[in-house]
């Protein structure tokens, strides 16, 4: 069975609608036109009973019966003289004959004034009671139903086609209007699939500021960030290839010599510590990736708790002093501000430790470690006496596997950035009289 399109659900079901729509119109409209109908017959009924009761005052001998029925004749309603009993004494329609009771409910007819309105109701008639004077009985006047349902479904057969073509015409305006709604809906569906091939430009951008237009410009900036995302990994597996590809062959380099007995001594004793350094080395990047791709993809997994700045400090002088003193340089902490962040100790260590082990790399004599408060952010700041960050490179020193001279993995930095937006802050990178991270990070 063929599916349904979009448009030909929204058509159908704005069809069926409509023709429910027309069919409680049509029941509600034939019920209360009835209603109308019958009251108005009733009113009119009324009155002419009341009239003709005031001309029929008279004793009514032969000559009384034929006003009675010429008086029918003018006002056009079947007229019955009823007595107090309910017997027939006159009538000008053959459904109540003379002599006959009527079959209306009649109580309390002695009691009825002259300006009492009595509307009454059987299956097939309408009734109106006025009081003839001198309780000589009642003039009841007299509509059949069947005119009043004739004049209903004639005004009902008039209504009922119209109602069909309005509901014609508004299933084709729906139609058209359905066929304008989906067809950028399907253009973008098939964009979709499109995307999903790999073809990241085939999503339109649609013009409008309805929700349609709205949708299709978020799914071109959800396919620009699928390519970006593509491609940095794509760049990310060529970067780790290759630095894991110069360590890799330097081992098996020497692995292979001395499987083939052509170093010995001191000189093998070497090839050992050059494949010891190498493993570490790869040992090193392979940790650093796994480390940035678990802060990039998984950034809920921070284990945040009330960190004072005094003791993250602490711990970072702590971790980089063997590297600092090694490297023959000096680290000068300047005690921060008595702050407390929301963070995650660890890794905003980790980060702090990175930046003065980049630093270390480059400074000529120090580094300096201080923090300040700037409205509702507090500022971390970690400086070096070396030449500085190069201007080319600017924000691309946070990337991954960028690498300056004398740098190592090419991810130290890329964490640090990573830490720090997992902590919904920022990190710049400055030159004066040597490069200058900053880090801004709310309170």
């Amino acid at each position: 069975m063929r599916r349904l399109s979009l448009a030909q659900k929204i058509a159908l079901t704005n069809t069926v609608f409509a023709l429910l729509a027309c069919l409680m119109l049509a029941l509600s409209a034939n019920v209360m036109l009835r209603r109308y109908l019958i009251q108005s017959a009733q009113t009119e009924l009324h009155r002419v009973a009341t009239i003709m009761a005031g001309t029929l005052d008279a004793p009514m001998p032969m000559h009384g019966v034929m006003r009675f029925r010429a008086a029918h004749r003018m006002v056009g309603a079947e007229l019955v003289w009823v007595s107090l009993q309910g017997r027939i004494l006159a009538s000008s329609s053959v459904a109540f004959p003379v002599g006959a009771f009527v079959n209306v409910p009649l109580k309390d007819l002695a009691r009825m004034t002259r300006a009492e309105r009595w509307h009454l109701q059987t299956d097939e008639h309408v009734y109106a009671l006025a009081e003839l004077p001198g309780t000589r009985g009642f003039l009841m006047a007299v509509a059949p139903l069947r005119e009043l349902r004739a004049i209903t479904a004639g005004i009902m057969s008039i209504f009922i086609p119209i109602s069909v073509v309005v509901v014609l015409a508004g299933t084709l305006l729906g139609s058209f209007w359905t066929g304008k709604i989906s067809k950028p809906v399907q253009s973008l569906a098939s964009a979709a699939h499109q995307v999903a091939n790999g073809n990241y430009r085939a999503v339109p951008r649609l013009a409008g500021d309805d929700e349609i237009a709205e949708l299709s410009h978020a799914l071109y900036a959800m396919a620009l960030q699928l390519q970006a995302g593509e491609e940095a990994q794509r760049e990310f597996v060529q970067n780790a290839s290759h630095e894991l590809k110069t360590p890799l062959m330097n081992i098996q380099g020497y692995a292979e010599a001395l499987k083939d007995g052509i170093y010995s001594g001191d000189e093998a004793a070497k090839c050992l510590d050059v494949i010891a350094r190498e493993t570490v080395r790869m040992q090193k990047l392979v940790n650093d990736m796994i480390y940035l791709s678990t802060i990039t993809s998984r950034p809920e997994r921070l284990v945040k708790e009330d960190v004072r700045l005094c003791d993250l400090f602490g711990a970072a002088e702590e971790s980089t002093r063997g590297i600092v003193v090694e490297a023959g340089r000096e680290l000068l902490v300047t005690e921060p501000p008595d702050i407390v962040l929301a963070g995650d100790f660890d890794k905003l260590v980790r980060a702090l430790t990175n930046l003065i082990a980049n630093a270390t790399r480059y400074a000529r004599q120090r580094i300096e470690l201080s923090a300040g408060v700037k409205g509702s952010a507090v500022t971390i700041t970690v400086r070096d006496d070396g030449p500085g960050i190069d201007p080319a490179l600017g924000e691309q020193a946070f990337e991954r596997f960028s690498r300056g001279e004398g740098g190592q993995t090419g991810l130290g930095l890329a964490i640090v950035k990573a830490i720090v937006v997992s902590h919904s802050g920022t990190i710049t990178v400055t030159n004066d009289h040597g490069a200058v991270f900053t880090i801004t990070l709310r309170v």
